[in-house]
């Protein structure tokens, strides 16, 4: 902006000539700078939010300053520059920091430190965000309703409650999500809120599908996205339209599976959002993985895991390595699988251990030991996953799990039969009750095996034709030839 600048040779000089002001000439000329960019830019303003916080900043203007830098937030939110986006809202709480105390003041803290943790859910530790919604949660309790009732500012309570409750998912506390949800809901219609209605409802819907209850899970995905779609709410609205995708290829359907997960990943580039075409990979590799097609889901899973990096959110590099880790397992790449989640876990450690779907990922890791050779490992891991599973309702890692820890008692020196078939029949038991319909097929044709080297042909076969019977239905044909010539061996 040369008509507003002194132009330096040299930064030093710049420095000097700044530093020699005496500091109320300084907050002088940072306000003239302030109103002259007002003046001759007023069309325009937006584009100068950052720069006018910046200037009414240093004039010591707090009230304009926080005005703008608020404006500067929630621009840079709505391009998806959430860096940028924490660092404006940072310093806009810096400078209401500075302003005398009133209700109004406290009623910006509180939205304040909302959009902060807006924008970090995805990408800062549980406590961190917790930290600031706790503080937000004291001043709105403080805060006097409508018509000045005591009792808090419910509408902002209610707000503060629907990011513990996105807060709690991030860090797979699925149970305290829920609860978190399920308090939003109760009040969401009274508030006329349709954010409120909307999130909460396909976020139980995500939650559903991570625990495994699919069918739960696509009815309140399907509610949800044409809402979100109202809204003009496209990351949400990727993330349902996502979750429905998977859910519906891992009960059965992948090409219905495929085409949201293509629809969500078409609407992530179109936005342009990194973070989200980083969410969108993720999607894209599980739903590969249940169309049959490993080398596409490897491929997805490392574009996950690289626009992960770029975006600096951690929880999609953690996921993407994860996938593609799970994609090589299944293909027999034991040792690629075992360094792709060397990757994730590197990645899950900044987050002590609690994403989303982390029993996912334990039970992953344990079928990978199996694959391996290394049966004490995998049993280990396997009752690790459990435990996770259990803590957070996951029935579908659970599944996972008990599947391969019942292939472990199987495989030991001495084999522990009756505990292996006691493990497999409570992973058909958990998937079958969630509709978990492909990876049911996998237990079958691992309870199969176990049949068949247990000496009784006849259970093993049943166990082949009803997995041949999914894989037909599904139209997974590499699967179905496989199981095939199973039976077909078992018969020779």
């Amino acid at each position: 902006f040369p008509e507003l600048e002194y132009i330096f040779k040299h930064a030093l000089i710049q420095e000097v000539a700044y530093n020699s002001l005496l500091q109320k000439r300084r907050r002088e000329i940072h306000e003239e700078i302030g109103k002259a960019i007002e003046q001759i830019y007023e069309d325009r303003l937006e584009e100068f939010y950052e720069m006018l916080g910046y200037h009414y900043s240093k004039s010591e203007n707090h009230e304009k300053a926080y005005h703008y830098l608020m404006k500067a937030g929630d621009i840079a939110a709505q391009l998806y520059s959430y860096d940028e986006a924490q660092l404006n809202y940072a310093h806009a709480l810096e400078a209401l920091a500075q302003l005398s105390d009133t209700e109004t003041k406290y009623k910006r803290k509180v939205d304040g430190l909302i959009k902060q943790v807006s924008t970090s859910w995805r990408a800062e530790p549980l406590e961190k965000n917790l930290d600031q919604l706790g503080e937000a949660e004291r001043l709105a309790k403080e805060l006097p309703g409508p018509g000045g009732k005591p009792g808090g500012d419910q509408h902002r309570l209610t707000r503060i409650r629907y990011w513990m409750g996105r807060a709690h998912y991030m860090a797979n506390k699925m149970p305290e999500a829920i609860g978190y949800f399920q308090q939003v809901l109760e009040v969401a219609e009274e508030l006329d809120d349709p954010e409120l209605l909307a999130i909460p409802s396909f976020t139980i819907g995500a939650i559903k599908f991570v625990q495994g209850h699919l069918d739960t899970a696509k009815a309140l995905l399907i509610r949800a996205i044409p809402l979100l779609e109202q809204m003009g709410n496209w990351p949400e609205w990727i993330r349902a339209v996502g979750y429905h995708g998977m859910a519906l290829s891992m009960s059965g359907d992948w090409v219905a599976g495929m085409a949201e997960a293509q629809r969500a990943d078409a609407r992530a580039k179109e936005i342009k959002s990194i973070g989200e075409i980083a969410l969108s990979k993720t999607f894209l590799s599980v739903v590969y993985h249940y169309a049959g097609d490993l080398p596409h889901a490897i491929e997805a899973g490392r574009m996950s895991a690289e626009a992960g990096e770029q975006s600096k959110q951690l929880i999609y590099l953690c996921h993407g390595h994860a996938w593609r880790s799970w994609a090589e397992c299944r293909t027999g790449d034991f040792k690629n699988a075992a360094e792709s989640m060397e990757l994730s876990q590197a990645a899950l450690q900044e987050f002590d251990g609690r994403v989303t779907a982390a029993d996912w990922m334990a039970a992953i890791s344990a079928e990978i030991a199996l694959g391996i050779g290394h049966i004490e490992e995998a049993l280990c891991l396997a009752d690790q996953a459990i435990d996770i599973a259990q803590e957070m309702g996951g029935i579908f890692a659970e599944g996972m799990a008990r599947r391969t820890k019942g292939q472990a008692l199987a495989a030991l020196t001495l084999p522990r039969w009756d505990e292996a078939e006691a493990d497999l029949t409570e992973s058909l038991r958990l998937l079958e009750s969630g509709q978990n319909r492909i990876e049911a097929a996998y237990t079958h044709v691992a309870w199969g095996k176990f049949c068949r080297d247990r000496g009784d042909p006849r259970a093993a076969r049943e166990h082949w034709e009803l997995a041949a019977m999914q894989w037909e239905s599904s139209g997974l044909t590499h699967d179905l030839g496989r199981t095939r010539s199973l039976i077909e061996d078992l018969a020779s």
